[in-house]
């Protein structure tokens, strides 16, 4: 919790912040699909296109909340652009655009008990995207490969959900042979948040429904689902132990 100092010091922040427009948001997230594809992505794939049928991809009539975001101290020092899009876009989840940009539900304007731990997660994102060499240098230290796509066998890949935190990096195997797997439960009817983690063993080349015994060594037996899912969340999970505001 700040203190009264650090208190002082946001509400002048925020006084002197620009509101960002819908307009200035909208262009940004056009820029941003630019550079990472990400919307263009999902619209050419059948499976993720429908997981995200019936939802608006799109900055919320209100970006007032933006302003505040960026006052806290881990996404001014890094900075990243906030932008409030609307509850259904991506099912609601927040997430990370190219170059900078931190894409929060206007939900979460309801929560801000949860905004410390959420804002680290997110500039953990923005880390990886701008400093990926770096980070790729960590993960092969602690066991991480990066592999291609072609040494996932086509139904399994087909199935599995596009992330916009890890699709430039999209493929990771665990010792350089379990590849975590976000797969929508059902392929005739892909929901969103529907995903399980399943791990794509390359060397015995079947899937496996539980993470790697060597993986629970490293890691522990209680990591999420949501945490499985790729390396880079794995990290931005175990940021949101700091809170934002420190």
């Amino acid at each position: 919790m700040m203190n009264w100092l650090g208190s002082l010091f946001h509400q002048k922040a925020l006084s002197n912040q620009h509101t960002i427009t819908v307009q200035e948001a909208t262009s940004l997230l056009q820029k941003a699909d630019q550079l990472d594809g990400y919307r263009r992505a999902c619209e050419a794939d059948w499976m993720n296109r429908t997981a995200r049928r019936g939802q608006t991809y799109r900055p919320w009539h209100d970006q007032s909340f933006a302003s505040e975001l960026e006052t806290y101290p881990c996404v001014s020092k890094g900075g990243a652009r906030c932008i409030i899009m609307d509850p259904t876009a991506d099912g609601g989840m927040p997430h990370t655009r190219a170059p900078n940009l931190i894409c929060i539900p206007a939900y979460y304007s309801d929560n801000k008990e949860k905004l410390d731990t959420l804002l680290h997660h997110e500039m953990t994102h923005i880390d990886q995207r701008n400093n990926t060499a770096k980070w790729m240098t960590q993960l092969e230290q602690q066991g991480w490969m990066a592999v291609e796509e072609h040494e996932i066998p086509v139904q399994h890949r087909r199935r599995c959900r596009f992330n916009p935190d890890t699709l430039y990096a999209r493929w990771m195997a665990w010792e350089g042979r379990y590849v975590p797997l976000p797969m929508f439960l059902r392929e005739d009817a892909p929901v969103l948040r529907d995903v399980t983690i399943r791990w794509w063993d390359l060397r015995e080349q079947r899937l496996l429904h539980d993470p790697p015994t060597s993986f629970v060594r490293r890691y522990g037996s209680s990591v999420s689902q949501a945490a499985q899912e790729h390396p880079f969340e794995l990290f931005a999970y175990h940021a949101e132990r700091t809170p934002c505001s420190k």
